[in-house]
């Protein structure tokens, strides 16, 4: 039982269907048969285009960004036990 009182088996009876294939299209097989068919047509096969996003160098992107990081760098902050050791080496005198 799901916490909101709905059975897990309403929830699947709800979202399953009986599997329709004349509601889906192949669109790689129809594309795949328009060059078939242009090709016995004797036409030539023109190749499309395909869009390639901006591609990033992550080596380059991992370097450029510790650069970043160490030139941005502050000063480390003395730690409580170095602090502690001064001020004991200081009241020995």
């Amino acid at each position: 039982m799901c916490s909101l009182g709905v059975s897990t088996s309403s929830l699947w009876e709800q979202f399953t269907a009986d599997f329709k294939p004349e509601e889906f299209t192949d669109r790689y097989r129809d594309a795949l048969m328009d060059v078939i068919k242009t090709k016995i047509a004797g036409a030539p096969v023109i190749a499309q285009e395909v869009k390639v996003g901006k591609v990033v160098n992550l080596m380059e992107a991992l370097k450029q960004s510790l650069e970043k990081s160490t030139a941005v760098k502050k000063s480390p902050v003395e730690s409580v036990t170095t602090t502690a050791r001064a001020e004991k080496k200081r009241r020995r005198g």
